[in-house]
């Protein structure tokens, strides 16, 4: 499996305004995408963020593995590459944000060593057409966790 590390405007998915705001890590295996994840800086949701997390370094999101390759250590290589980049530049913690119901990524990141530090000061909503071709909404109450970037191991 390789990574590829990139601009997040390579991707297409971020707003004109936002190009600077972070990069973009793709997981491969030669031409299959695995799954992805987005590295942010400086604040780039400091209103999304619970008020007891100060909101100004990294921090990641869109962690997703395609699901033919989830818990093969897709997801665990892409976090770890992740804080890994964010050490590099001067990150001493990687914040998140997790849907409270996502019980199978909250126990990932509790693996990888994130604590829950409260509530998300927001929801997350959205809707998509499903495979019975009708529109369907859905929402979410997302958690806030930290990992220390500085503590050993």
């Amino acid at each position: 499996m390789e990574i590829e590390v990139g601009p997040l405007a390579d991707r297409g998915r971020v707003p004109r305004g936002d190009r600077a705001a972070g990069l973009y890590l793709v997981a491969r295996e030669g031409d299959e995408h695995l799954g992805h994840v987005r590295l942010r800086w400086r604040g780039a949701y400091r209103a999304c963020v619970s008020p007891e997390v100060p909101g100004d370094g990294p921090f990641l999101e869109d962690l997703f593995v395609e699901p033919a390759y989830r818990s093969r250590g897709v997801g665990s290589r892409l976090v770890a590459e992740a804080e890994e980049l964010a050490r590099a530049l001067g990150g001493r913690r990687l914040e998140l944000r997790v849907e409270r119901s996502n019980l199978r990524a909250r126990a990932l990141y509790e693996r990888l060593g994130y604590l829950e530090v409260g509530a998300a000061d927001d929801h997350i909503a959205g809707s998509f057409i499903g495979k019975d071709g009708r529109p369907h909404r859905w929402h979410g109450e997302m958690l806030a966790l930290v990992k220390d970037l500085e503590a050993p191991g």
